[in-house]
């Protein structure tokens, strides 16, 4: 076959090109001393180079998180070294001031050198690496340890309010007749559990309404059907189908009637009980006809509810501003109905409405119930009020000394109530012109908090408070901040209870204990978010409560700690490889300790045996060294509150010491607390109910052992004292305190130094490493740079050999062509 001579020209002009290339290539690989600098060019090695490179890259980090942890850990070793030398020489002094036989100058000097001690102590714990606090936890920014008391961290949410009902109530559209509407009500969930079960007995709506509408158990009016609402499981759905107009539209025309249902079992069954609402509209007489007789004359609110409650009927009443509701009592016989209608003068009467089903279902409904004083027949000292699971004398609740008339006895029920329970606050209604009075008694949260005894001797009482609604489940998202220094010596304890949400207002009842031990309570309104808004708390000098714009619940309890320590208590840690890590951090609390004083309001002693009704409490501020246990058993039972009842307390103090104290109690409640005796603060009370011989309770106190911040202010003012006793005992304690402090830290610094050989192992692992996929990347990726220059002067020659070969085709190309 014939080639043409420009074919044979384009051939060798392409030959040139790939020579060119070629050369290019060596080139490149020998100035970047690699085989392939893009994926494409190294073929099938190119996935063990990329795969080697990422591995070279997580060392290179892994060195960089192993040098700075190293770093910490050296400088961490050398802060505590210099901490166990500060503690040594107070623990010298606690060993001289330990013997009784110094005299007041030496005193002073020891006083002195403590604070002196104390100051180096807190700038240790304050120490620095690279501008990051060492003992602050994961705040390294923020100073670990202050000289007074403080806390920047919100208050943290310990119980909230009750879980809910589990129930939803809507008001939808009327499928069957267009233009109205109908009651739903379904579960606040999914799932196979999402059920929904309308109780018996139902009577709210059977008749009174017209036309005549029933939330009956057989369900005749209802719709039953359940929808999917997601991939989760079902929703269990009931809708009452009747020709409402509007939210407005009554559902009920007599007092006592109810509906009832459960949704979630563990809330139990939730029951709407209907109620009548009397309005005052002008200024005059007014007569409420019951069951269609003239039953009440009343000028005012306050003096119809007397009315109603000092009559003694199966229905009672309250007020709220020019309204009085009716609500039917405990106890009352299922289905006692009563009308109550206007009788005449400035009032209107209305009934419960569809909105007040659906908001009461929805957002929960408070609890409320009455005690009635007749003025004719005031109860005696021993006559009791019982509130759930408190109850009360005449006696505790008037201080010993029985007021002149019902307003007295119900001002001083009011006062009682308020400052003893948190679950409930109470109203008096006195003045009126019975000479009666009443007292109105309303949970703080709906739902469980709600539907409880109330009971009396000598008064009359609504049976229970009645009406509460758990509503849809409630969560506490607000917190509480304090702001200010404390000028408390000793660390204390702020617990926050949420009692009344009211608009912007949120009332809080804030319980705490001073350096004496005493137990302080008061109750602040905060009316706006931002510390800005903070209210003064009494007592503590400076220090301001404030709360945030989210949402509080009543009855949800808080807890602020005002203490020393400003960081956290997280861990730091560095990662050896991907599945490998250590910690490589210690805090402050870790080591100087937590608080001498363990807060014990609200703690209950556990049941050991017997079968009394009653239950054993906790108070009070401990102040031991160590945790304790209390075995505390009854001597001689009684109920509670009425008689009197013995416990023995027994105890082996931090000596070894074996305590038996005989304590007699009478009362109820935290007035009625006693100090354990020689117990370093411990307080125990009675709740109502039966004690029996042989009841037995028992109560352990868990503490930290170690507490370097209040002993060393403790025992500078033991020094400073004046008594020797005091100041021979307190550095008795001091140096206990100070023993663990030195062993703990000595096992850091062991622990510190074991982790820096971690780091040592680990970085000559690393070297391997490293040189292990240098010595890969050598053999897939490195160019052999002699044999690379030989073959690029091999591909100069053979380039100049064919463009001379080329040159002289050219030539002979146009010789022909001419």
């Amino acid at each position: 076959m014939r080639i043409s001579a420009p074919s044979q020209y384009r051939t060798m002009l392409t030959d040139l090109q790939s020579q060119l290339y070629a050369q290019y290539q060596i080139q490149k690989q020998i100035t970047t001393g690699k085989q392939a600098t893009t994926a494409s060019e190294a073929g099938g090695t190119a996935d063990t180079i990329m795969r080697t490179h990422l591995a070279m890259s997580q060392i290179t980090q892994y060195g960089t998180n192993l040098e700075m942890a190293d770093s910490w850990l050296q400088t961490s070793e050398t802060a505590m070294q210099n901490i166990v030398d500060i503690l040594s020489q107070a623990k010298t002094v606690a060993e001289k001031m330990s013997t009784g036989t110094m005299e007041p100058l030496e005193h002073e000097t020891a006083a002195e050198e403590v604070a002196n001690i104390f100051e180096q102590l807190i700038t240790l714990a304050n120490t620095k690496v690279d501008g990051n606090y060492l003992f602050a936890g994961t705040l390294t920014d923020t100073l670990p340890v202050t000289t007074y008391l403080d806390n920047t961290f919100p208050a943290e949410l310990s119980t909230d309010s009750d879980q809910g009902s589990g129930s939803v109530a809507s008001i939808v559209d009327n499928l069957v007749s267009l233009g109205d509407l109908a009651f739903q009500l379904t579960r606040d969930t999914t799932g196979a559990l999402a059920g929904i079960t309308i109780s018996a007995n139902n009577t709210l709506g059977e008749n009174g309404i017209v036309p005549p509408l029933s939330f009956d158990a057989g369900l005749a009016n209802w719709i039953h059907y359940t929808v999917a609402s997601d991939a989760r499981g079902l929703a269990d759905t009931y809708m009452l189908r009747y020709a409402f107009s509007g939210g407005t539209d009554a559902v009920s025309a007599r007092v006592g009637e109810t509906f009832s249902w459960t949704a979630d079992a563990d809330v139990g069954e939730q029951t709407f009980n209907s109620f009548c609402k009397v309005s005052f509209t002008g200024v005059g007489a007014a007569t409420l006809d019951v069951g269609g007789v003239p039953t009440y004359t009343a000028n005012s609110a306050q003096e119809m509810v007397e009315a109603i409650n000092s009559a003694g009927a199966d229905y009672f009443a309250y007020a709220d501003g020019d309204d009085v509701y009716v609500m039917i009592k405990d106890g009352v016989a299922p289905g006692t109905f009563y009308d109550i209608t206007d009788g005449g003068g400035p009032i209107d009467v209305s009934y419960s409405t569809l909105d007040d089903l659906t908001n009461q279902i929805n957002n929960g409904n408070k609890a409320q119930g009455m005690v009635s004083i007749d003025n004719t027949a005031l109860p005696g000292l021993t006559d009791t009020i019982t509130l759930g699971e408190h109850s009360w004398t005449w006696s505790e609740i008037t201080g010993g000394t029985l007021p002149a008339d019902a307003d007295g006895y119900a001002s001083a029920l009011t006062s009682w109530i308020g400052a003893h329970t948190d679950e409930f606050t109470a109203v008096a209604t006195t003045g009126a012109a019975s000479a009666d009075a009443s007292v109105i008694i309303t949970a703080n949260s709906e739902g469980k908090a709600g539907n409880v005894a109330l009971t009396g001797t000598g008064v009359t009482t609504s049976g229970a408070l009645m009406g509460g609604i758990d509503g849809t489940e409630h969560q506490t998202t607000g917190r509480l901040y304090i702001d200010g220094s404390c000028d408390y010596d000793l660390e204390t304890n702020l617990n926050c209870t949420v009692l009344a949400v009211d608009g912007d207002d949120v009332t809080v009842r804030v319980r705490w204990y001073d350096d004496d031990g005493t137990r302080h309570v008061e109750d602040l309104t905060l009316s706006a978010a931002g510390d800005d808004n903070g209210v003064a708390i009494p007592g503590m000098d400076g220090v301001t409560l404030y709360r945030d714009g989210l949402t509080f619940e009543e009855g949800a309890v808080m807890d602020i700690a005002l203490t020393h320590y400003q960081g956290n208590q997280e861990d730091i840690e560095v990662s050896f490889s991907k599945d490998s890590h250590m910690r490589y951090n210690w805090n402050a609390s870790q080591l100087l300790g937590g608080s001498l004083t363990v807060d014990l309001y609200g703690e209950t002693a556990a049941k050991v045996s017997g079968t009394g009704t009653g239950s054993l409490h906790m108070d009070g501020a401990y102040r031991g060294l160590y945790p304790q246990d209390f075995d505390i058993d009854v001597v001689d039972g009684g109920q509670v509150p009425g008689d009197d009842v013995t416990l023995r307390v027994r105890w082996t103090d931090q000596n070894g010491n074996t305590h038996d104290e005989e304590m007699t109690f009478s009362g109820t409640g935290t007035d009625n607390a006693q100090t354990i005796p020689g117990s370093d603060g411990v307080e125990i009370y009675l709740d109502s109910g039966t004690y029996q011989q042989g009841d037995a309770f028992s109560y352990s106190v868990e503490k930290d052992t170690l507490q370097i911040m209040d002993m060393f202010t403790l025992w500078e003012q033991a020094l400073l004292s004046g008594d020797q006793e005091t100041a021979q005992t307190m550095s008795q304690e001091a140096l206990a305190v100070l023993d663990d402090a030195l062993e703990k830290i000595m096992n850091y610094i062991a622990d510190s130094g074991a982790r820096q050989e971690r780091i040592d192992i680990r970085e000559v692992v690393m070297t391997d490493q490293e040189l292990f996929h240098t010595d890969v990347l050598e053999d897939v990726e490195a160019v052999d740079i002699t044999q690379a220059y030989l073959e690029l002067n091999m591909l100069q020659t053979s380039y100049t050999t064919t463009l001379k070969v080329t040159s002289s085709m050219s030539d002979m190309f146009l010789l022909n062509y001419m």
